[in-house]
């Protein structure tokens, strides 16, 4: 796929960086070519890099506009936090839509934006998404569980009991706190396991102190 020529912004919103593409008025990136496009602009070291592709697309439902993800593994998901603050920031500042207040259409529903401004300059400051109120229930996450809720449990993973926490915050995670385990292998593993059917986010934490802790994902 040919790259050179599209118009992108890179963002970056609390660590996780982002191509940002404006496909409000005009689709840049054909439909069938999303995924293959956002995998081969996430490779770092060999393109952009990114940790997933936005596209600011119009509403087909009942939002005034549209936020798309797609991962560098080449999978869409449903929302995104710290990417969705980008995509707000994005639409305000290159005057897509101009409003304070904004219903956005996501896979996992419809995110309320909030934008605070500076009072001296008028511009653009503080961006805060609605994220909707966070669920353990394993039927929201969605799990596959007899549990009605995963909190500190195990599960079986390749014959490894590991203990994890499932949480949906308007995208599903799976929370870990473990200081020994093999991060690389078992990462995508739980991510791809057959309890979550649609696939979730996964997060190990390591406890360093009463004060801090130490987050990988």
């Amino acid at each position: 796929m040919n790259l050179s020529g599209i118009k992108f912004s890179k963002m970056n919103g609390l660590g996780n960086d982002y191509v940002v593409i404006n496909e409000f008025d005009k689709e840049i990136i054909p439909e069938n070519e999303k995924y293959e496009f956002s995998n081969n602009v996430g490779k770092r070291g060999f393109s952009v890099g990114a940790d997933g592709v936005i596209f600011v697309c119009p509403p087909t439902q009942n939002g005034e506009i549209k936020f798309r993800i797609f991962n560098a593994d080449v999978s869409e998901a449903e929302m995104c936090g710290n990417g969705i603050r980008c995509f707000s920031k994005f639409v305000y500042d290159n005057n897509i839509i101009k409003k304070d207040n904004l219903n956005v259409e996501t896979l996992g529903g419809i995110k309320k934006f909030e934008i605070t401004k500076n009072k001296e300059n008028n511009r653009s400051e503080l961006f805060k998404v609605d994220m909707r109120l966070s669920t353990f229930k394993t039927s929201e996450i969605p799990m596959i569980s007899s549990l009605e809720e995963f909190l500190d449990e195990e599960l079986d993973v390749n014959n490894e009991k590991i203990k994890m926490t499932t949480v949906n915050v308007g995208n599903p995670h799976v929370v870990i706190f473990t200081e020994k385990i093999d991060l690389d292998y078992y990462g995508p593993i739980i991510e791809n396991y057959e309890a979550f059917p649609h696939r979730i986010n996964v997060h190990f934490v390591e406890i360093i102190s009463k004060k801090e802790i130490k987050l990988i994902t």
